[in-house]
């Protein structure tokens, strides 16, 4: 078995014949009838029905058809890694924490873009996770909130998988409420007054306290709502008396029309850094998503 096999056998599933298979691929139509055969009599399976109008896949030939495609696809990948250096250049991955200010500076860098072919990835996950693909070379960086109650764990956890990070924004908890919220219209609330309504707490992979997105004071609250997703959030909290706990910055439009964001009294600053390989340096796209994470910051919170 050979890979010009699988991509002979892919093309015709493609393009539904022998015939019009080796057009596309510029060959002479026996030697993909020859390549096929030949595969065929290696695993003991017919992969194909043959008849007058063409080829269709058997049931145990679409099973195979379907492993010999993700060959294919982990081949493509490798070939744009390590062998399309033009395309290795223009791949770029950010893992982070649910911010709308973090997926808005990445849209700004995608606007930037002038290369005609490139990967850019923005996974929104958990904590842990964030901190896995950073260490694991899966994102080049990583955005992650510390407080004073999980920084001593954090910080080991980072310097345990060789990471560095680097301080990005230091704020005071605000609390987000929708529009019609009971408390929308104070000015400062306290961890006494949010008792009495739903938090919404971000799911996470890790079942610690450490690794939440929310202030220690609300970790052990009566009413919890757990989302996996901002969307989520955003549209519960629209639609309830929740609330969820955060910097403070709307950096989206949207979520400025249909929010409020109200300092909580407290006297703990939190920080929100960016991490890093600790001994990596980043690429000219991990150093401009840096200036627009900064930019973006900075017009939301001048």
């Amino acid at each position: 078995m050979n890979i010009q096999q699988l991509k002979y056998m892919d093309s015709i599933v493609k393009y539904g014949t022998i015939n019009e298979a080796a057009k596309a691929l510029f060959v002479a139509p026996s030697t993909i009838s020859t390549a096929i055969k030949d595969l065929e009599e290696e695993i003991d399976l017919a992969i194909f029905l043959r008849s007058k109008r063409g080829m269709k896949p058997t049931e145990e030939g679409a099973e195979f058809i379907e492993y010999g495609r993700q060959v294919l696809a982990q081949l493509t990948l490798i070939e744009d890694t390590y062998v399309n250096r033009k395309s290795r250049k223009n791949r770029f991955s950010v893992s982070s924490q649910h911010y709308d200010f973090a997926s808005e500076a990445f849209a700004k860098l995608i606007k930037e873009s002038t290369s005609d072919s490139f990967s850019y990835r923005f996974l929104e996950t958990d904590t842990k996770k964030v901190i896995e693909d950073v260490a694991n070379n899966i994102s080049e960086m990583g955005i992650v909130y510390i407080s004073e109650f999980n920084s001593k764990v954090l910080y080991r956890l980072f310097e345990r998988e060789n990471l560095r990070s680097t301080s990005l924004l230091e704020f005071q908890p605000h609390v987000y409420v929708g529009k019609a919220h009971p408390l929308a219209k104070e000015k400062l609330v306290t961890y006494q007054q949010l008792s009495n309504y739903p938090a919404i707490t971000f799911e996470q992979a890790e079942d610690s306290s450490h690794f939440s997105e929310e202030p220690l004071e609300l970790q052990n609250h009566a009413k919890k709502v757990i989302v996996s997703d901002r969307t989520s959030a955003i549209n519960i909290l629209i639609g309830s008396d929740s609330y969820l706990t955060g910097s403070g910055i709307m950096s989206s439009s949207i979520t400025r029309d249909v929010l409020f964001s109200i300092p909580i009294d407290s006297i703990q600053q939190h920080q929100i850094v960016w991490i890093q390989k600790q001994e990596g340096h980043l690429s000219a796209l991990g150093n401009r998503y840096i200036e627009l994470l900064e930019s973006t910051l900075n017009d939301r919170t001048a």
